[in-house]
């Protein structure tokens, strides 16, 4: 790796980002699918109209080299991602996103070590509290073990009728995930875009819809593609039904048609219940992220290491965005 400082760029440019940082995203694609897929969407122009101004691209080198990139959301959605990168690298996209113009942030999401250096400096740089709400586990499919017939109930494909419907659930499902802390906006495109390409499930008992699951496109080099089941969403009063398991095994299904090399989803680790579905289905915990809500004031004693991600949570809301 090339010593010296870093340098950190933002850019609306998904074109000339994926041409500099296409590369560097492919050498961990379960980690950086977030931006991948992203970024896949952005340069495909699916982002277009649909969410304003855009992402913001982060680009950061050591020199010449590539040694991190992320996204930051557009500015009604202000939450960074955040994938593995050297420490350092990390403190610098805080301080370059602090220093001069403020960029607003709510939330920064991702690696484990990268989102705590990022706090750290983004902290120390603002003055702003920071909360670890979630440990994120990383999972890909290593096989898929079909679950037990004798769950009462249908899965069918969601349609653009069924709008309302998942962006109800949609914002419950990020309500709970962020432990009661009111949630990022959410991508206003993103339901729309899994409805459009048949990629959301939704599962129904006697008609009723109970529970959803979906998944986004392909992301990565050929023969490297990710692809990655998300937001997996049951109604709490039909939890522990088998309904979140069914729904999530026929998204399984459908992510692993489109013919990526790996099928991987996240979770929230503190829930022991909808990992261990996962783990049954053939799901296997590859690695640990973090997500950091900030705030300007403190509303607890919550520091940059406050650490509340351990506390013990029962349900089948689990598999992130």
């Amino acid at each position: 790796m090339t010593a010296g400082p870093v340098t950190v760029r933002l850019t609306q440019d998904a074109a000339a980002f994926a041409a500099a940082a296409g590369g560097w995203l492919d050498r961990d694609p379960v980690r950086t699918s977030i931006v991948a897929s992203a970024l896949a969407a952005a340069v495909a122009g699916a982002l277009a109209e649909r969410v304003g101004p855009g992402p913001r691209w982060v680009l950061v080198r050591r020199g010449e080299e590539v040694v991190g990139a992320g996204m930051l959301g557009h500015p009604a959605v202000p939450v960074l991602h955040l994938p593995p990168m050297p420490d350092d690298a990390a403190a610098a996209v805080a301080e370059s996103l602090a220093d001069g113009a403020r960029v607003p942030m709510d939330a920064v999401i991702g690696d484990a070590g990268s989102t705590l250096a990022f706090t750290q400096a983004w902290t120390r740089r603002t003055g702003e509290v920071a909360r670890r709400t979630m440990a994120r586990g990383y999972h890909v499919l290593d096989r898929l073990v079909p679950p037990a017939n004798g769950v009462p109930g249908t899965t069918r494909v969601a349609t653009p009728a069924d709008a309302a419907l998942v962006t109800g659930w949609s914002t419950a499902f990020h309500t709970e995930i962020w432990r009661g802390v009111p949630p990022p906006p959410a991508d206003p495109g993103q339901l729309h875009d899994r409805l459009a390409g048949g990629r959301l499930l939704i599962r129904e008992e006697a008609g009723r819809p109970v529970a959803m699951a979906g998944w986004h496109p392909p992301a990565g080099a050929p023969g490297r593609a990710v692809v990655r089941v998300g937001t997996v969403w049951t109604v709490p009063d039909h939890r522990r039904r088998g309904h979140g398991t069914a729904v999530t095994a026929a998204a399984t299904r459908g992510a692993a048609a489109t013919g990526a090399a790996v099928v991987m989803l996240h979770t929230d680790l503190a829930n022991p219940t909808s990992n261990g579905v996962y783990a049954r289905l053939g799901y296997r915990l590859v690695g640990e992220g973090s997500a950091w809500r900030f705030a300007a004031t403190a509303t607890t004693d919550a520091t940059a290491t406050t650490d509340d991600a351990g506390l013990s949570r029962s349900g089948t809301t689990s598999a992130g965005c």
